[in-house]
């Protein structure tokens, strides 16, 4: 009877070995696999590829401001003439809009161009819109860069690709949208800084 009871208690005592084991090896494959699903796409906002868009200054022949234009680029920004910008399904990147707006400069707005400016028309004017026309061509000119994304070899891009450049549009449609109900330019957000044009007038 001893022995019986001994070789019990043994056994017993070999099983929970083996499942302790077991249970140990289970639980390391499922923490492996949650560690990779971690690396999987939560959302397909956050893990939408980007999508490279190329722009460029117009050419000196039709651009007489070109020469500054370039000038203030390598001054201040590092950018080429010919810069590429990567679209998320995000935000527009950063320097995207203030790149068309330096681009479409011109006319009324060219005085920003002068070397008085250069040290900050990057960083601070060309941030917000200058004037209603340089926005506008600003906008539309991103706008039609983008369709031509979608219109351009649209079945060796993916879907995810698709939903990017979508949604930039849908963003530039957007500001379109708003830019038809008012924009404040450069000029009258400079005078209600020196405090000679109340809010009312802006």
């Amino acid at each position: 009877r001893t022995a019986v009871l001994c070789w019990s208690v043994l056994r017993v005592s070999l099983l929970l070995s083996v499942a302790l084991v077991s249970g140990s090896h289970l639980q390391g494959r499922f923490r492996s696999h949650g560690a990779h699903a971690t690396r999987r796409c939560a959302t397909p906002v956050l893990c939408a590829p980007s999508v490279p868009l190329q722009m460029a200054l117009l050419p000196k022949s039709d651009d007489s401001f070109r020469a500054e234009k370039e000038e203030i680029l390598s001054e201040t920004t590092g950018l080429s003439a010919s810069p590429t910008f990567a679209l998320t399904a995000g935000e527009l990147p950063a320097d995207l809009l203030p790149f068309a707006r330096l681009k479409h400069l011109g006319g009324v707005d060219a005085f920003l161009l002068e070397p008085l400016f250069h040290p900050t028309v990057w960083t601070k004017q060309l941030r917000h819109a200058v004037s209603a026309d340089n926005e506008a061509d600003a906008l539309n000119d991103l706008l039609d860069a983008c369709q031509a994304l979608l219109v351009r070899s649209p079945s060796a891009r993916g879907e995810a690709e698709r939903r990017v450049v979508s949604r930039c549009i849908e963003t530039l449609d957007a500001s379109l949208l708003a830019l038809s109900h008012g924009v404040v330019s450069y000029q009258e957000r400079r005078l209600g800084e020196l405090g000679l044009a109340s809010a009312g007038d802006l």
